[in-house]
Formats: structure tokens, C-alpha cells, sequence
């Protein structure tokens, strides 16, 4: 199987076997069948005898966020006003299948909830397994970068939040597939309302 036949959900496979008989040239013939030769399979016809092999894979579309921050530290000494903060942003494919027309939303409030901007939105930095936005294939990934600039307001709030997800396509449906960046521990719940 490639990866054409997962996006697919499977192959059908028909085999026909030809031969010669005593009296005649490539005049015996049969139509392979899946196996049960009493019951009709997935063919056009209703002749039970000749059915395709199906091999079905079941497509799961997945993606995996993962959000990390790093400060930079601008005077004076210490977390405060002026400090850069440069978010990556990762978008894995998890799944089985090529997810494609990956777009990505950013959330940034401070911790009194007022809504914020980014000093440069999430930009496309980096890919793997010959991924790009447009088809993330199973196993690649895609790295952004964002970065803010704290304030007093900020300082004053106790923090900034900062999320992001991802959505895309499967190969069976539009904007189907999303996930909601994590702060880089899986197994560790973080300091938000969910579990």
C-alpha cells in the first residue's frame, strides 16, 4: 500500500486467469472472487461468482499542535515591559492520511481575558517529509513563529495566554480535521478551564 491507497481507503483487486483448451487458443477464462462465491460483493454486476478482493483501510485523520514559548529578556532584569516573547508552533500529522489546506488561528489574551495582537502573526518557518501548507503528509510537520512584546498592561494582567489551532482538510471532507496547540507536555494538563 502507498500513500494514494490509504487517502483512497483501500484497493480492489481482480485477477483473470486465461488459458488454452484441447480444441482452442486462450478460450477457457475466469474471473477471480473474493472468496465467497454464493454472495454478491461490490461490483456493478450481480453474478456472485467474480467479485473483487477489497482490502479497506480505515482513514483517520489527525493533527497534534504543540505551542512553546521562549523570552527574551530586555532591561531591566527580570520578566516586564519590553521583553520579546517568540511563540513556534508546531502542526504534526498524526494521523494515517494527507491532510491538506492546513490554515492556523492564533488567540492571544492577557490573564484578565482582554483580547491582544501579535507584534508578527504565525509564519510559516519550517517543514518536514516534503510537507507544506497546502498537504501536510502523514508524519510531517509544520513550523510557524509568532512574537509579542509584552507591555505594562500585560505585567499588570499577571501574564498572556496564547493558543492556537490548526484546521484542514482530510481526503473525504473540508476544514474536518483541527486541533488546539498544547503547551508542549501531552501528559500534563495546564492552566486552562478544560481536563
Amino acid at each position: 500500500l502507498d500513500q494514494d491507497d490509504i487517502d483512497a481507503g483501500g484497493v480492489s483487486n481482480t485477477v483473470t486467469a486465461t488459458g488454452d483448451s484441447p480444441s482452442g487458443t486462450d478460450d477457457v477464462s475466469d474471473v477471480s472472487d473474493d472468496g465467497d462465491e454464493l454472495v454478491d460483493g461490490p461490483d456493478a454486476d450481480t453474478d456472485p461468482t467474480n467479485d473483487p478482493t477489497v482490502t479497506t483501510v480505515t482513514p483517520t485523520a489527525a493533527l497534534t499542535v504543540v505551542k512553546t514559548a521562549v523570552v527574551t529578556d530586555n532591561a531591566p532584569t527580570g520578566l516586564g515591559v519590553n521583553d520579546l516573547i517568540t511563540y513556534t508552533i508546531v502542526v504534526n500529522n498524526t494521523g494515517n492520511v494527507t491532510v491538506s489546506d492546513i490554515t492556523l488561528s492564533d488567540t492571544l489574551t492577557d490573564l484578565d481575558g482582554n483580547v491582544l495582537s501579535l507584534l508578527s502573526n504565525p509564519t510559516l518557518t519550517g517543514s518536514s517529509s516534503g510537507s507544506s501548507a497546502a498537504s501536510l503528509l502523514v508524519g510531517g510537520s509544520l513550523t510557524y513563529t509568532a512574537t509579542y512584546v509584552l507591555d505594562q498592561d500585560d505585567i499588570d494582567a499577571g501574564g498572556v495566554s496564547n493558543t492556537a489551532t490548526a484546521t484542514g482538510d482530510s481526503p473525504t471532507g473540508t476544514d474536518d480535521v483541527t486541533d488546539v496547540s498544547d503547551d508542549g507536555d501531552e501528559l500534563v494538563d495546564g492552566p486552562d478551564a478544560d481536563t
